[in-house]
């Protein structure tokens, strides 16, 4: 948590070719193969990878679901001290059966989802998006698992302790920093 409090530069995203790429096929309808061919174009050799599995994992998924696929923007969580903000950004919105469900795509292998923290963070959402979401998820590309909201047991008393325990934690660290309250322009990290 020290660090998050230090000023520093943005970091580098590993998995925004994936995501902007899956975009392209599900949010514009560009053909997969298309797609696919321009996962080629990114340099590093471990990113490309990653992105083209993902990319082969969404493909099989999305024949598995062909729900009607539509855009949803980003909201932002504050925590309640205001000591930190969490983005939910959903990659797509799909309706699945007579729900639209807000989907973030999850393609990274460590650390692996704990489904329980999964809908604690998911469970923090709803509110924030009204009428323009019925359900929130989570698809672990790796697995090909989707983490619906919907379908877990109640975890918001889980997520209102999480994050009470969070503010806490920062304003120790605030504190033995000799660190200002939380800045209002500092941006939590994607994802």
């Amino acid at each position: 948590m020290r660090s998050r409090l230090v000023p520093s530069g943005d970091a580098y995203d590993f998995h925004r070719s994936l995501r902007l790429l899956a975009h392209r096929y599900l949010a514009d309808g560009e053909p997969f193969s298309s797609v696919l061919s321009s996962a080629e174009a990114i340099t590093a050799l471990a990113e490309r990878n990653s992105a083209k599995s993902g990319l082969k994992a969404l493909d099989g998924w999305r024949k598995a679901n062909p729900g009607a696929v539509f855009r949803l923007s980003t909201r932002e969580y504050e925590s309640p001290a205001a000591q930190f903000r969490v983005l939910f950004t959903p990659d797509f919105g799909i309706s699945l059966g007579s729900q639209t469900t807000a989907v973030h795509i999850w393609n990274t292998t460590v650390p692996s989802l704990d489904p329980r923290m999964v809908y604690a963070a998911l469970s923090l959402f709803p509110d924030l998006y009204g009428s323009s979401a019925d359900d929130f998820a989570v698809l672990s590309l790796k697995e090909g698992t989707l983490y619906r909201l919907s379908e877990a047991p109640d975890q918001s008393l889980m997520a209102q302790r999480l994050v009470e325990h969070i503010d806490e934690v920062f304003i120790q660290v605030r504190n033995d920093l000799g660190s200002p309250d939380a800045p209002s322009d500092r941006r939590p990290p994607a994802g």
